[in-house]
């Protein structure tokens, strides 16, 4: 018997394999080229070419057993753990394509490959839909603010652009041992121990031709300092973005962020206990022809966490 879906406005605006290769997660991509060929999979009730773009309100039919099926659909890690409860997170701002929030420390972004609690799994909750909702940038586990998401295809499509060619200005906070008197533009070869999940930059001089081996850029404002504690709060904008760029970055400069596990100063570890470091800020760029006009050279600020505050206030 066959089975349909109809497509929505969340999953509009893709191309047919693209659609069923995820939709169909576990079965090869020959074999969903061939399904499309042998008319098993039809849109519309007509054969339809991979490259069709699908559009809300069609609809595919899948001239499938229920066990090829069901063998072919993704198998999704459970996101949400049971007992889990409803936890909420800060919205900074939502419309029909995006919602931006505040991540709270402690939370992986994206589930592991155990799945559990996550940000992205606190936000879907029973989310119905073909697309569900989507997280463009990430932040670590123990790094707060600002996390922007997709509500639909188009919508992710879009971000993921903006972002990937670094046209969303991005803004952090961070406190910092050490003065810094001056902004700082601070630039470095960027080297990534995929082993051991850690960053190490070793200057500009380094030959650079591979995807392990890039330049990273950071600039660096300072906002206050306090003498007893010899600690900065600094303002930071990615101008490039990498892996764990800002932590690294600072270490390699001689400024490490308080309370860093991995490029920070051991004995600091007791006293706050996660790196002090906040997405603070993003700004949208000029915009013309997409859904997401309406965001042009709008900023979006993420509140500052209290055990940011509490640093800030001590005799600063």
């Amino acid at each position: 018997m066959a089975r349909k879906i109809t497509i929505d406005n969340t999953a509009a605006g893709q191309r047919l394999d693209k659609f069923l290769v995820k939709y169909l997660a576990a079965a090869p991509k020959a074999t969903i080229y061939k399904l499309l060929r042998k008319k098993s999979i039809k849109v519309n009730g007509a054969k339809a070419t991979e490259s069709y773009i699908l559009n809300p309100q069609d609809t595919i039919t899948f001239f499938l057993s229920d066990d090829t099926l069901d063998k072919f659909s993704a198998k999704e890690i459970s996101l949400v753990p049971k007992n889990m409860g409803k936890a909420e997170i800060e919205k900074i701002y939502e419309d029909e394509y995006v919602l931006i929030v505040n991540k709270p420390a402690n939370l992986l972004t994206q589930p592991n490959i155990k799945g559990g609690d996550s940000l992205i799994a606190r936000i879907r909750g029973e989310e119905e839909g073909l697309f569900k909702t989507t997280v463009i940038n990430r932040l670590d586990r123990n790094t707060t603010g600002i996390v922007v998401c997709a509500k639909t295809l188009i919508a992710a499509q879009i971000l993921s652009e903006l972002f990937r060619r670094r046209e969303i200005e991005k803004y952090y906070i961070g406190i910092v041992h050490g003065k810094i008197s001056d902004n700082m533009i601070l630039e470095a070869t960027h080297i990534k121990d995929e082993a051991n999940n850690l960053v190490e930059y070793i200057g500009v001089d380094v030959p650079r031709g591979t995807q392990k081996n890039k330049i990273s850029t950071t600039e660096i404002i300072p906002m206050a300092y306090n003498k007893n504690k010899d600690i900065s709060i600094i303002k930071i904008k990615l101008i490039t973005g990498h892996s764990h760029q800002i932590r690294a970055h600072l270490k390699f400069a001689g400024y490490p962020l308080v309370g860093d596990p991995k490029y920070g100063l051991s004995s600091e570890f007791s006293k706050a206990k996660r790196q002090q470091l906040h997405a603070h800020e993003i700004k949208f760029p000029k915009m013309q022809n997409n859904i997401l006009q309406y965001l042009q050279e709008k900023t979006f600020k993420a509140t500052i966490p209290p055990d940011f505050i509490f640093h800030m206030q001590q005799d600063v």
